[in-house]
């Protein structure tokens, strides 16, 4: 399957006896979101063409090729012009100014089956040397008795037994979480993994419905005192041992007054929800924002404490935000909802506590985890 795009945005193609253009440069890339992906998922693929040097590259044309096992799913591109005819998409103008070009989206499906796919462009233009670039993009086929929701296909590894499954599916050797809750019950919510962390529930209600999944979980109301999931019992002590709680949670309306809390592993290390503009804080050695507004969206966050490197980070479905770190100072707890703040609205479908070494990972690394439960990264 072939996508060929021919870039014009201003300037015109010589003919006749009219001079030949000066000689231009070219580069192209191409990225992949999600990397791993779910088997029968889509696949989206950014082309960038940019023109590195001042002259105008004329007579453009890109061919972005498909692996075999992916089907077409769609095209977009602010400024190009498109068609397509069975497997190739053309569309053809005249030049392409130096700068970056309008990103070329390309929309495909995975195969239903684990597999490396490899995508190619190959961009070239009458007066500049031929550019490529190639893309591979790892398959993971549904991975039996590990806990997938039906509706969004995210998975919730729901014991020890279970993550050591995933993570061998997604080809990390990392370690395992300390503690794991489904927060699927009523109730307190007990640790399902190894940690013996039992969180004592204050909240509002349980076995709420999470925007766009089938899975429930705990809700919290907008300036509730004391409302909350904390356990400190089997939690890892952050002043010692570096921490990463993982979450996915179901952001609600925008807090009514002051900032929120949304979790946290004790004073020095607490994610908030701020009122007015919907971002998120990491409240640790000083109150650092997000860059996005996240009222009424759904999905995977991490915040990661490494006390080794002397860092605090806050992963998203949407950013990485580095934060000032502190050690925190007092001693286990780890909670999702209010515990130092008052609560915002959200609901608390699943959450996760890897300690020590296996909380160390990279950034990298981490993305390859918060892919393989089925999150869209776009950060690196």
């Amino acid at each position: 399957m072939s996508l060929t795009i021919g870039i014009g945005i201003g300037g015109r193609v010589g003919g006749g006896g009219e001079p030949l253009a000066p000689t231009a440069t070219m580069t192209v890339s191409i990225s992949d979101s999600p990397d791993p992906v779910n088997a029968s998922s889509n696949i989206t693929y950014t082309i960038q063409a940019t023109v590195t040097g001042a002259a105008d590259a004329v007579g453009v044309t890109a061919t972005f090729t498909l692996d075999s096992q992916i089907a077409f799913v769609s095209h977009s591109g602010t400024g190009w012009s498109l068609s397509r005819v069975g497997q190739v998409i053309t569309a053809t103008a005249n030049a392409l100014v130096s700068g970056a070009a309008p990103a070329i989206t390309v929309v495909a499906t995975a195969p239903a089956v684990n597999a490396t796919v490899t995508s190619s462009v190959v961009l070239t233009a009458a007066n500049a040397t031929q550019q490529t670039d190639t893309e591979n993009t790892t398959v993971n086929a549904s991975i039996a008795g590990v806990t997938r929701d039906a509706t969004n296909l995210n998975y919730y590894p729901a014991s020890t037994a279970e993550w050591t499954t995933f993570m061998t599916a997604i080809g990390l050797a990392t370690g395992n979480p300390g503690n794991v809750w489904a927060l699927q019950g009523t109730g307190n919510a007990a640790d399902t993994g190894a940690g013996g962390c039992t969180l004592t529930n204050t909240l509002d209600l349980a076995q709420q419905a999470v925007a766009g999944a089938s899975r429930l979980g705990y809700k919290s109301a907008d300036g509730g005192s004391s409302e909350r999931l904390v356990g400190t019992t089997g939690a890892p002590d952050p002043r010692t041992t570096s921490t990463l709680l993982l979450h996915y949670i179901d952001f609600g309306a925008l807090p009514a007054a002051s900032a929120r809390d949304i979790m946290g592993v004790q004073t020095g290390a607490i994610i908030r929800y701020a009122a007015g503009s919907g971002v998120l804080q990491i409240v640790a050695g000083a109150t650092t924002p997000s860059l996005n507004d996240y009222h009424n969206t759904v999905g995977w966050i991490a915040m990661r404490v490494n006390i080794t490197a002397s860092t605090i980070t806050l992963f998203t479905q949407l950013e990485k935000l580095s934060g000032t770190f502190v050690l925190p100072n007092s001693g286990s707890a780890i909670w999702f909802g209010g515990h130092t703040a008052l609560s915002s609205a959200a609901v608390h479908s699943y959450g996760a506590e890897f300690s020590g070494a296996a909380a160390e990972i990279s950034d990298a690394q981490l993305k390859t985890l918060l892919q393989g439960l089925g999150a869209t990264i776009p950060w690196s």
